[in-house]
């Protein structure tokens, strides 16, 4: 470990030669921003920084100019956090080094196995600040730590600024983008078009979801340890041999994991060189056909084939490398969408199925728990493409449903007579009977903008039904509807969002025999496809006259499905002017709910305490205090005992038939 504030600079900087920088804070609060410290590799620039009477910070990135500019920046191997008070030990990969700036306050490092440019290192920072809880500021490449080893001016009582541990365990940017996720509305790398050439996004998807998997996958393959310049021009003459047009292998080399410019000011024309340089080299060696390679190999009988291709190098995995790769299951919404996945929300008609949906974005929106019920995980904008209901029809519902949530406006009454009514600037983009389809480059291409400007934690379309008018597919054909799915998805993957669709069943279909998310409309593909989907069934009664309970069924590729629900809706649009979701038996309890149940049914008559049942299910008292209060609201169970002063807990016993 370094003992010094010189050493621990030395360590960080390395063997790297050009421009430092290490400005400060006076006793007075004033910033100074010094001029660049040239730096020679050695650390022998690097002045003695420990008793100076500032406080005192570095960059952890070299510049090639006196200038701490970004497009002046050295490609780096370090990434940085100012975690703020998120103990390193709680970061979801460890940092190779962390120290305590302040009383309760952390900054830290990753060091990478390679350069990487600093754009790019200062985009993978920003995925640790967001996903950590760090500072939301603190990732750019001109940011400025403290110094460890130096003091703290801050506090009176001067603290040091204490290095906690230096390691030199070194990670692949594979290892980083798998433990923390991209940021909703961000890529890796977003410059400005400049010359790029103008292709619709729609282009873009569609041409990336019709080729190979092999194919695909070679365009985000992890790039450590690569020749990213060779690997970057391999792809583009494969891009080419396949008949893409030369502009999309530019726009589709930007988003490769081999695009060494990202960033840079000349990335467009850099791109466009490789592209050039592919087609030189494509149109000087004509493309074998397979009935060649096999004759050549000594292969009997080999067939020509009109899709000829590399085959790709499977990766493969030991069991305990495989195990050791980071992954982590989120929930959007508790036990009700999984965060970053595409899915469906499905049923026939008249089965609230809208009513769900818009339930949920209002919640995404607000933080207010889903159906009344399951808490947001992670709030924040909510585009909603609605092609079905009118304007009045979707402003009554979403009026009931935000009064439901405490999110109407407020009204105040001016002198003059007149009532100013201000709505709470929640951010739901609506989209409203525009006539977007997944059919019109244009439509999608406009939607997919504006997706990057907003940042949303999710996209509705409402319903796929309307949607797939004008894209010429059957829906009963898997290869067609594959194509348009995997459209759709490429918002996921590039923008980090969820995409929630609205869609109908198949009337013809036998209800009674299959599992709900069987009965969707068209292809099996759609089923094949979701990762999270609720499923509804309207319950019908003879001779109901409105139909008003359904059966949800959950689903999820990455996370138990948990039981169905039986959710009654009542909802009154007149007098009461009311929107209320009612769960009915106990099949709506999570798997923690039933386990407590039986517990205090198996104790019988004196019930159980609060504190007995945290200490049988081992659960965390505030979940387990949360729970009880919405058994007892839902008449699952009752209190027996109320709890009070000097120890005193509240006991809780069954509801007798």
């Amino acid at each position: 470990m370094a003992r010094t504030a010189h050493e621990f600079l030395a360590a960080v900087w390395g063997k790297r030669q050009g421009f430092v920088f290490l400005p400060f804070k006076d006793l007075d609060r004033e910033w100074h921003e010094t001029a660049g410290v040239p730096f020679d590799g050695k650390g022998s620039s690097i002045p003695a920084v420990e008793e100076m009477k500032a406080d005192l910070y570095f960059c952890p990135v070299v510049f090639d100019q006196p200038r701490r500019k970004k497009e002046f920046a050295q490609d780096t191997n370090l990434l940085w956090a100012d975690l703020d008070p998120v103990h390193p030990d709680s970061c979801r990969i460890k940092p190779s080094i962390a120290w305590e700036s302040s009383p309760g306050r952390y900054h830290a490092l990753w060091i990478l196995n390679r350069d990487i440019p600093a754009e790019k290192a200062a985009q993978l920072s920003k995925r640790i600040a967001y996903a950590d809880g760090g500072d939301k500021g603190g990732w750019d490449v001109t940011q400025v730590l403290r110094i460890p080893g130096t003091r703290n001016y801050k506090y009176e009582s001067r603290p040091r600024v204490k290095l906690l541990w230096l390691e030199r365990k070194a990670y692949s940017t594979g290892e980083i983008k798998a433990a923390y996720p991209r940021l909703n509305g961000t890529s890796d790398h977003e410059p400005a078009l400049g010359d790029w050439p103008a292709i619709p996004e729609a282009t873009i998807q569609s041409t990336i979801a019709g080729l190979s998997i092999g194919l695909r996958k070679r365009i985000t393959r992890d790039s450590s340890g690569a020749d990213r310049s060779r690997e970057l021009q391999i792809l583009a003459r494969d891009l080419l041999r396949k008949d893409v047009q030369p502009e999309v292998v530019a726009h589709i080399l930007r988003r490769s994991s081999f695009n060494k410019f990202a960033g840079r000011p000349t990335e467009a024309q850099e791109l466009l060189k490789q592209v050039a340089d592919a087609q030189t080299a494509v149109a000087a060696t004509p493309k074998k056909k397979s009935s060649d390679i096999g004759r050549h190999a000594g292969i009997a009988g080999a067939k020509p084939s009109d899709d000829d291709e590399t085959v790709e190098q499977m990766e493969v995995h030991k069991w305990g490398d495989f195990l050791s790769i980071p992954t982590h299951l989120r929930w959007l919404v508790d036990e009700s969408w999984v965060d970053n996945s595409v899915g469906f929300i499905s049923g026939r008609s008249k089965s609230y199925k809208t009513w769900i949906a818009l339930d949920m974005a209002l919640s995404l929106v607000s933080g207010k728990p889903f159906l009344g019920r399951y808490p947001v995980r992670r709030s924040g904008p909510v585009l909603l493409v609605q092609e079905e209901d009118p304007a009045p029809v979707l402003q009554e519902r979403l009026r009931l449903i935000g009064k439901s949530k405490d999110m109407l406006p407020e009204a105040t009454f001016l002198p003059n007579g007149i009532i100013h009514v201000e709505y709470p600037q929640y951010p739901l983009h609506i989209i409203n009977l525009q006539g977007f389809t997944l059919g019109s480059d244009e439509k999608i291409d406009q939607v997919r903008r504006l997706i990057a400007e907003i940042n949303p934690v999710a996209v509705i379309l409402d319903p796929l039904i309307v949607m797939l008018a004008g894209t010429g597919a059957d829906e009963n054909r898997a290869t067609e509807i594959s194509l348009i799915l995997q459209a759709v998805k490429m918002w996921r993957e590039e923008f980090g969002c969820s995409v929630i669709i609205v869609h109908h069943w198949n009337k013809a279909k036998n209800e009674d025999e299959q599992r709900f998310g069987e009965h969707m409309y068209g292809s099996f593909v759609f089923h094949a496809w979701l990762e999270s989907a609720l499923h509804v069934m309207p319950v019908i009664e003879e001779g109901q006259e409105k139909i008003d309970t359904v059966v949800v069924e959950r689903e999820f590729k990455a996370a138990p499905s948990g039981r169905s629900l039986r959710l009654k809706f009542a909802i009154d649009s007149t007098a009461e002017y009311t929107y209320d979701v009612l769960f009915e038996s106990d099949k709506s309890l999570s798997p923690m709910g039933q386990a407590i149940l039986d517990l205090i049914t198996e104790a019988g008559p004196q019930g159980m305490t609060t504190p007995e049942v945290v200490n049988v299910t081992g659960h965390a008292r505030p979940k387990v205090q949360e729970q009880l209060k919405k058994m007892v609201r839902n008449k699952q169970v009752k209190v027996l005992e109320k709890g009070g002063g000097r120890g005193k807990s509240t006991r809780y016993g069954v509801i007798e038939e």
